[in-house]
């Protein structure tokens, strides 16, 4: 089946636009954080006057007018890049391959998968689980669509991720947090993941303490390119994390109805998902501190939260989640797999729509919160 879909056309989907566009900036010597795309070409995308202040490099013009039909698909042309370094060595080496080519970063998405799913065997054999279980991983209908029809880099975030678990397993604190960073350089929330994987470091403060320390370290200096250009009114990562909503379930709820008393619903909203994702992030890594096997359980559960709650609640986003349900195949996990292409309602219906708010939405996420609840009622009760 990934064979199959290295050749097809992606199905209303356009940011491996943005991906083709950023290898061809690093490869060209540039930082895919300084311009927004729409910087190179001001008339066609009606940008305002902030790119006719701003210097452009020649090389960058040139590669725009040379790539004009991908270049002009680019989403939020208004905004740099958010992906992180570490995503952006993966566009670089996909551009490195073949300039502006699809099929080669689809193959350097295989590549990488083939790769996860024998660390995730590894992994599994490593918690005393069956290999088999990664076949849950491997036959995902959503990665298959999402991560190779779609072409999403969140495929590039699962070897981190699962090799992490692994080495937390074998007991190796600092391949553990420089695996970790490596992860948050590919996608920033891994940092909800820290305090989970620091419990497992040792038994003393000390070694709780050089954990951390590594980890924002290591973090901190791949992500330093990124926040540098951070504060700029048209960086990628400031409009995401203040501004974006799409597909959002309890955020929401909250903006819209709980929280709408407050002047600034959206921030307000924000912030009290942010503290709510974080507290059930720290309240896991307390509970499962002195068993690793809950480790991967505990992973699961805050990454589901993240998915529940965030403003953006996009379907590709359940590749965070699919490599860790190998380890916990809870049915309530497993049907947001099922509710995921409830998404593409979107392009049918206005967001606002009542029919997608009430009916859409509750259907994507609130039915498999419903079972996921009921079916930890039933562990707890001790029903099988």
């Amino acid at each position: 089946m990934r064979a199959v879909l290295l050749f097809s056309q992606p199905i209303l989907e356009d940011d491996w636009y943005r991906y083709l566009w950023d290898g061809a900036v690093v490869n060209s010597g540039h930082s895919p954080y300084q311009f927004a795309p729409a910087d190179f070409s001001p008339n066609l995308f009606d940008n305002s006057e902030q790119s006719s202040q701003k210097t452009l490099p020649l090389e960058l013009v040139e590669l725009s007018k040379a790539n004009k039909v991908r270049f002009e698909r680019i989403n939020y042309p208004y905004v740099s890049t958010i992906y992180p370094p570490i995503a952006q060595l993966g566009f670089s080496l996909s551009n490195a391959i073949a300039p502006f080519n699809f099929s080669a970063w689809r193959a350097l998405l295989l590549a990488i998968d083939i790769a996860s799913f024998f660390l995730l065997i590894k992994a599994l054999q490593s918690y005393s689980r069956s290999p088999l279980w990664a076949i849950l991983y491997w036959w995902n209908p959503v990665l298959l669509l999402q991560g190779f029809g779609a072409g999403h880099m969140d495929l590039l975030l699962v070897p981190f991720l699962i090799s992490a678990i692994w080495m937390t397993k074998l007991s190796k604190p600092f391949t553990t947090s420089a695996l970790l960073a490596g992860a948050v350089g590919v996608k920033i929330w891994p940092i909800l993941l820290a305090p989970l994987f620091m419990t497992y470091s040792g038994n003393k403060l000390k070694a709780y303490a050089k954990f951390i320390l590594s980890f924002c370290i290591l973090a901190g200096v791949i992500l330093l390119p990124q926040l540098y250009h951070a504060i700029s009114p048209e960086a990628g990562l400031t409009t995401y994390s203040e501004t974006w909503r799409t597909h959002a379930f309890i955020f929401g709820l909250l903006e819209d109805y709980a929280l709408s008393i407050f002047d600034n619903s959206g921030q307000t909203s924000r912030i009290f998902v942010a503290i709510c994702i974080s507290t059930i992030a720290l309240s896991l890594a307390y509970w499962s501190r002195k068993d690793v096997d809950r480790l991967p359980h505990a992973a699961a559960l805050t990454v589901l939260a993240l998915i529940l709650m965030s403003p953006t609640g996009y379907p590709w986003y359940l590749i965070w989640i699919a490599v860790l349900i190998p380890f916990y195949p809870n049915l309530g996990v497993m049907s947001l797999f099922i509710t995921a292409p409830l998404y593409y309602f979107r392009f049918v219906l206005d967001e606002q729509d009542l029919i997608y708010q009430w009916i859409i939405l509750p259907a994507a996420f609130g039915v498999p919160l419903v079972i996921f609840i009921s079916s930890l009622l039933k562990e707890k009760r001790g029903i099988t």
